[in-house]
């Protein structure tokens, strides 16, 4: 039997928040008086806003032709890298916060993802059958005892 849990949006937010470096200890109701539009929202909810709080941190110092979850994705790592729940706080994903500082060691740790697939086709190979050799023969025929034509 699947046992369903309903977690209460505080939960959600501070797991989330946990994931990027925040302590269980994070005071999330200022997190969420910074942030009023995820108060009373359900959890597919607040997990889809957190994200577009995340992807507009990262617009400002990734860079611009990164799709929004790659940029979500490594947004969320470079903070963690940097160690950023302890230096900044929740600050950064606000959209009033600007530090010259902040945005200079993110873009300095910025690192490039996997580049997108590119498909392209394949030349023609012409395959070689094999033909045995004089030397492959006579190893044959004195392993089979003197019937080298089974070739």
């Amino acid at each position: 039997m699947v046992k369903i849990v309903i977690r209460k949006e505080r939960e959600v937010i501070q797991a989330y928040l946990k994931g990027m470096g925040f302590s269980e200890e994070y005071d999330v109701e200022a997190f969420l008086k910074e942030h009023p539009e995820l108060d009373g929202r359900s959890e597919e909810d607040i997990s889809a806003l957190l994200d577009g709080l995340i992807y507009a941190a990262a617009a400002k110092v990734l860079p611009p032709e990164l799709s929004r979850q790659k940029a979500t994705a490594l947004y969320k790592a470079l903070y963690v890298e940097l160690n950023g729940a302890q230096k900044w706080g929740s600050a950064p994903l606000s959209s009033r916060y600007e530090d010259p500082q902040y945005v200079k060691l993110m873009r300095e740790h910025v690192f490039k993802s996997v580049p997108e697939c590119c498909y392209s086709e394949m030349p023609r190979q012409e395959l070689e059958s094999f033909k045995p050799s004089l030397v492959h023969k006579l190893k044959l025929f004195f392993k089979l005892g003197g019937d080298a034509s089974n070739d």
